[in-house]
């Protein structure tokens, strides 16, 4: 018989802002200036307006937006939430920057 797990005992978790492990400003700032002062918050586009619905069937359109996704997760398995932050990369150089800030923060893990 196997032994029983849990199922976020060996998950891959993000670090949200305000936990253990999140970086520090002054790291984020280091990488808006490796990339250029192309790193943003990531902001939820207003979809109030009477062509939300519209936007919302459009995956260009989601593709686009950082804080959307066209996928609300699987039942128990993932949830999609927004990123804090994206870098508009430019060059591998700008993406390179980016891992090796979530690398040194172990931002993908607790």
């Amino acid at each position: 018989m196997l032994p029983a797990q849990t199922a976020c005992a060996d998950a891959i978790c993000r670090v949200r802002p305000g936990q253990l492990g999140w970086p520090a400003a002054a790291d984020w700032a280091k990488l808006g200036e490796a990339v250029g002062g192309r790193l943003a918050p990531v902001t939820m586009p207003d979809l109030s307006g009477p062509d939300a619905r519209k936007l919302l069937g459009n995956p260009f359109y989601l593709a686009d937006q950082p804080a959307l996704s066209e996928s609300s997760g699987w039942l128990d398995a993932w949830r999609s939430s927004p990123s804090a932050y994206v870098v508009t990369a430019e060059n591998p150089t700008d993406v390179a920057a980016a891992v090796r800030l979530a690398r040194a923060q172990g931002e993908r893990r607790r």
